[in-house]
């Protein structure tokens, strides 16, 4: 149901500062036009709950039913669900120019790799491009093929940051947008937008690389034009200069070079204490249990533990292993973008991390990985690779998944020992490696 804007305007509570009233005017009146760019839409707006789901879509002329089961949130007055009656209204002689969204971290963008290059290879499409945020940006150039981006800053968010993101789109003239696992924070977004026709992917139960593909497949003509065919699993080719780069940075660690991504790239500090990583990195590794099991590995095999990663606490954390570990610990934090993390990891023997996007990419340049696994669902979210190269070490308890903040013992986590992944890094390497 529409609301006017004098009824909007006496809705609000006014300060008795005049121009504190001035100021709440003006945003009123001016950032809904600014966002959404239109001075005339009159257009209703579906109202996002379940309850009201059959009773707005009426009002908008569009066929509800299984629809709102699927989806957590009713659809807008633009929004569409992802299928291939969806699509088959979009197409165009000339071919659509899409914007994909809702995988905007390193791991969820690897879970849409072999989606992205199934769009990349259907003839229906002609142009793509991706939106995601800038640290994971670079790996897209590990596709099949060329793929436009457009890039959102990880850091805080303001109105004017979001004014500028919302008029690149706008510029971009889009045909419609996709919008993976019905994440609300972008359709928020691209409800600012002006793209015509917004897809929403249900959320299934099926691991993310597969609801991906699977929604591509349904939802799109075949791509007559690849001869082969996609892979299931996340793939990255690197490129050459990348490549010869990281064999330069690796020419001077003796092997076997034992690849650890401890985490905690969210703590945005320079300084930041284990015990500091430990409480709030609840689907990482203890770091105490790294670092014993790069004792492990220094002593008993010789190998050499390259940190790798991003960021100032990572880089922190990694000096402090160089610091104690000795000068068979190198630390490689910050030595390149996504891309050049991929192409270094490659020059690894084996990697061992827990949940992150640091993981997934290990798998897709084809490492031997050892995953620490915590309270996130492996079934949906876990990596994916051959048995001679992933091993993954996960616990049953009886509070997993879970979704908590900070958790006072990690017992799914805490459980698993510098000794089991030792194990399984001989096992995964094999005695004519070492």
């Amino acid at each position: 149901m529409s609301v006017s804007r004098s009824a909007r305007l006496r809705s609000v509570s006014w300060p008795v500062h005049g121009n504190c009233c001035t100021m709440n005017l003006l945003l009123v009146l001016l950032v809904p036009t600014l966002l959404r760019g239109n001075l005339s839409s009159s257009a209703p707006v579906c109202v996002p709950t379940r309850e009201r789901g059959n009773e707005v879509c009426s009002s908008v002329g569009m066929r509800c039913g299984s629809m709102h089961d699927e989806l957590e949130f009713a659809l807008s007055y633009r929004e569409r669900v992802l299928d291939k009656k969806a699509v088959e209204i979009l197409q165009k002689t000339s071919g659509l120019n899409l914007l994909l969204t809702g995988a905007l971290r390193l791991g969820d963008l690897l879970f849409a790799f072999p989606a992205i290059n199934y769009l990349l290879a259907c003839e229906s499409i002609r142009e793509l491009t991706v939106l995601c945020f800038d640290y994971a940006a670079p790996i897209l150039a590990g596709l099949d093929n060329q793929v436009k981006k457009m890039e959102l800053s990880a850091g805080s968010w303001n109105l004017l940051k979001k004014w500028r993101m919302v008029h690149g789109i706008n510029q971009k003239n889009f045909d419609a947008a996709i919008v993976l696992d019905e994440k609300r924070s972008m359709r928020k977004l691209l409800a600012s937008t002006k793209i015509p026709t917004i897809l929403i992917e249900p959320t299934t139960g099926l691991r993310k690389t597969a609801q991906h593909l699977q929604s591509m497949v349904r939802s799109f003509p075949a791509a007559h034009s690849s001869k082969q065919p996609i892979g299931l699993f996340p793939a990255i080719r690197l490129p050459r200069s990348a490549l010869e780069r990281a064999q330069n940075q690796a020419a001077s660690i003796a092997r076997p070079r034992i690849a650890f991504h401890v985490g905690c790239q969210r703590i945005s500090r320079k300084g930041v204490s284990f015990e500091e990583v430990n409480r709030t990195a609840t689907k990482l590794w203890h770091v105490e249990r790294f670092l014993e099991l790069g004792q492990m590995l220094i002593a008993r095999l010789g190998a050499t533990v390259v940190m790798v990663g991003s960021g100032p606490s990572e880089r922190a954390v990694a000096e402090e292993f160089v610091a104690r570990l000795g000068p068979k610990c190198m630390n490689a934090v910050g030595w390149g973008d996504s891309l050049q993390i991929a192409a270094l990891l490659q020059q690894a023997d084996a990697l061992v991390a827990s949940d992150g996007g640091v993981l997934h990419l290990g798998t897709a340049v084809g490492l031997k990985v050892v995953a620490v696994w915590g309270p996130t669902p492996i079934e949906i979210f876990g990596p994916s690779g051959p048995p001679e190269r992933l091993k993954i070490l996960r616990k049953e308890v009886h509070c997993s998944p879970c979704k908590k903040g900070e958790c006072a013992d990690r017992i799914c986590l805490s459980s698993i020992s510098a000794g089991e992944a030792f194990a399984a890094l001989e096992e995964l390497l094999g005695v004519d490696v070492i």
